[in-house]
């Protein structure tokens, strides 16, 4: 088997041609889900970057593996947690290769478990391009598994070109802004807005949302061409027609929806990501599935087309059937799970009923603990319907709180572990650490919010009132208790 994974982080379906977007920011990943199956409705079962990846890498949603946000430890991981890369390599004997700017041996070491050849780039798709095609024209007759990262859509959203930048005008997209009351009416969230713009543009942290847009979508295309360089390669080499392609990301982006900024919630437009899948001969042209998914399904499916057994006990399903026309659906629901800024669950059901149980808003004290909305005519989540249909609440509440027993098995909910042990993680780091030089109001709220039994949260406040000089970024470990 030869088999391309491109993990494009950060990226939105919403903001791709071949999900309906408008604007040319996917011609090469439009072609790609032309000539394959594009699945409508895959979530990530875990957000953001950390836990989407560790629930790609074994097939268990992080209620099952213990990873909900950035503080944890490799030590909650369950010792029979298998790693598809680990199994491909070792048993299978494929050659793995992973491409990537980040370094994980500090932040989550079990990434790298697996990865016969891990080669380290800059931040660009550029970068990652150069080494990826580099890297198949040594090894492309053998069979292998590679992994090409491309950051671009994250932010600071500046690894475009000055061309790339000029297709997208911000005038364009005045009517994909959302409501922004939510964040107006709060200053803290409104220095979170300014923050977060502000290492994509210095001088006008205050930019309009449609401008942030555009060059979300400058990005996109950049790393598009990029991408396009990859696939090209393969035809060069004559594999092109052998090779297995998916692509996939592990969340979408906030522009000021529901309040957020980055990627810290759990609503469907930071769940819903991209799902792609070409494997000539094997996968039919033109397949367009509506089918409930997450990525926990794909290294399943992956193995299953490659010929390979798919472990047993896995949370994520294997989804040939779908893809050979066999079954329209494998499930009745999702559940995607984020303990960063938020501990949120979403329940989506089949009919696109989204269920929101909100066990810390975090600073985001605008969000209820419950909300009911349909996603179908309601993509942004901004109307909730929470009280019109009780009954219909009474019977998500039943699966999600059955779902939650089910997937524990005995042991605690990570979840609930994160919100005792304080859950900012990530947001802390790039926001919070901030507040030395922010408003008074804004700082008391973070006192208001903070976890201050635990040492991170005490170091911070420490930090803050200046009475230590340097910024507390070590995390203390979390496990499962």
């Amino acid at each position: 088997m030869k088999c391309v994974l491109f993990y494009l982080d950060t990226l939105r379906p919403d903001h791709l041609g071949c999900y309906g977007h408008p604007y040319p920011t996917s011609p090469r990943l439009d072609k790609l889900a032309s000539e394959g199956a594009l699945f409508e409705r895959c979530v990530a079962a875990d957000v953001p970057t950390q836990q989407a990846f560790t629930g790609f890498l074994t097939g268990w949603n992080g209620t099952r593996n213990g990873i909900v946000n950035f503080h944890q430890s490799r030590s909650v991981l369950p010792p029979n947690l298998p790693f598809f890369m680990e199994i491909a390599r070792f048993k299978h004997h494929l050659r793995t290769a992973l491409v990537d700017r980040q370094v994980w041996e500090l932040s989550a070491p079990w990434f790298l478990r697996g990865w016969g050849d891990l080669i380290r780039v800059g931040g660009t798709a550029e970068s990652v391009a150069d080494e990826a095609i580099a890297w198949l024209k040594v090894h492309h007759k053998e069979d292998f598994i590679l992994m090409p990262h491309m950051w671009d859509p994250h932010d600071p959203y500046t690894r475009s070109s000055a061309t790339h930048i000029g297709k997208f005008k911000p005038d364009n997209y005045r009517s994909r802004v959302p409501d922004l009351r939510e964040r107006d009416a709060n200053p803290h969230l409104r220095y979170i807005y300014r923050e977060h713009m502000k290492r994509t543009f210095p001088d006008d942290p205050d930019c309009a949302v449609e401008k942030a847009m555009a060059h979300y979508d400058a990005s996109i295309r950049y790393m598009d061409d990029h991408v396009g360089r990859i696939l090209d390669c393969l035809e060069e080499l004559g594999i092109a027609g052998d090779a297995l392609v998916l692509v996939f990301s592990d969340h979408g982006e906030s522009f000021a929806t529901r309040g957020f900024v980055d990627h810290w919630n759990a609503y469907w437009h930071i769940a819903h990501v991209p799902l792609l899948i070409k494997y000539p001969g094997r996968i039919p042209a033109g397949v367009r599935s509506r089918a409930l998914v997450d990525l926990t399904d794909c290294l399943p499916t992956v193995f299953s087309l490659g010929g390979l057994p798919v472990p047993r006990g896995l949370s994520g399903k294997d989804l040939t059937p779908i893809l050979r026309g066999e079954k329209d659906k494998l499930r009745d629901f999702t559940v995607t799970t984020t303990a960063m800024g938020v501990a949120q669950r979403m329940l989506l059901d089949d009919d696109g009923w989204a269920l929101m149980h909100c066990i810390e808003p975090g600073f985001w004290d605008h969000v209820p603990r419950w909300e009911l909305n349909n996603i179908n005519d309601d993509p942004n989540q901004e109307r909730n319907l929470i009280g019109q249909h009780p009954d219909r609440v009474r019977d998500m509440q039943h699966r999600l709180f059955l779902w939650i027993d089910k997937q524990l098995g005995g042991e605690p909910d990570p979840l609930r572990l994160a919100v005792r042990q304080g859950c900012f993680g990530y947001a802390t780091d790039k926001v919070i650490g901030a507040l030395r030089d922010a408003p008074e109001i804004c700082k008391g709220r973070f006192f208001d919010k903070a976890r201050f039994g635990q040492p991170r949260e005490r170091a911070f406040i420490r930090w803050l009132m200046g009475e230590r000089d340097d910024f507390p970024h070590t995390r203390p470990p979390v496990g499962r208790a």
